[in-house]
């Protein structure tokens, strides 16, 4: 969506540690180092506005610290941070994703191989998306930084609206046409009867855990 704008760059995971070597051949370029590689996939994925944008989960971010001093490649950053209200969705969602390798439509050949409902398999799940987050409230706590709090479930409603304050909150603007077809464009989803079926077990089984896990969540919802 925000690439459809054509003023937030082409976000990507462009720092998950496993996609590096990928990135690296799509480029054509092999930098010597951490640093060079950041300065590499700016230069070469921002927009014709000069913005560049990527998708940073905490183990990713933790990487990124550990390799280079984000303020100095990252100096105007802009931070938006989505979560999913319905995290144990969330994590049913990411359990049959990791297990079957089905995550989105261009690898649909992998959904006849649906795991089968694994209680502790989802609270892994969950305990780890709880993590992940606590991990990225906590790094915006320690610079001071106040990021754009985005749920899927709004992006879902309404994208068009939500993709203009994303762009607002970057310092860029984008015109009423795109957010109105991006408003009304075709909206693709992969959970299935599964997912609900698979949600609706564990909650039965683990209602109280649940309420225990949700009381700490780092993202209040």
């Amino acid at each position: 969506l925000l690439q459809r704008t054509g003023v937030l760059g082409h976000p990507a995971e462009w720092f998950n540690f496993r996609q590096v070597g990928h990135n690296c051949l799509s480029m054509r370029a092999y930098p010597v180092s951490a640093a060079d590689y950041i300065e590499k996939i700016k230069h070469s994925q921002q927009g014709d506005n000069g913005v560049f944008s990527a998708e940073i989960g905490a183990d990713h971010l933790q990487c990124l610290q550990e390799a280079v001093t984000m303020e100095t490649h990252f100096q105007r950053a802009r931070h938006v941070l989505l979560y999913r209200t319905d995290i144990l969705g969330q994590a049913v969602s990411l359990f049959l994703a990791t297990r079957s390798g089905y995550f989105n439509e261009s690898q649909a050949e992998n959904r006849k191989h649906l795991p089968a409902y694994s209680g502790a398999g989802i609270l892994q799940c969950l305990a780890g998306i709880l993590e992940q987050e606590r991990q990225l409230v906590q790094y915006c706590n320690r610079r001071q930084i106040e990021p754009l709090m985005v749920s899927y479930e709004q992006l879902r409603e309404n994208p068009g609206s939500v993709v203009g304050r994303i762009a607002r909150h970057c310092g860029e603007t984008v015109p009423a046409a795109v957010l109105a077809h991006i408003e009304t464009g075709q909206r693709s989803k992969i959970a299935s009867s599964v997912n609900a079926d698979y949600a609706r077990r564990f909650r039965g089984a683990n209602g109280r855990r649940i309420e225990r896990l949700l009381k700490e969540r780092a993202i209040p919802v």
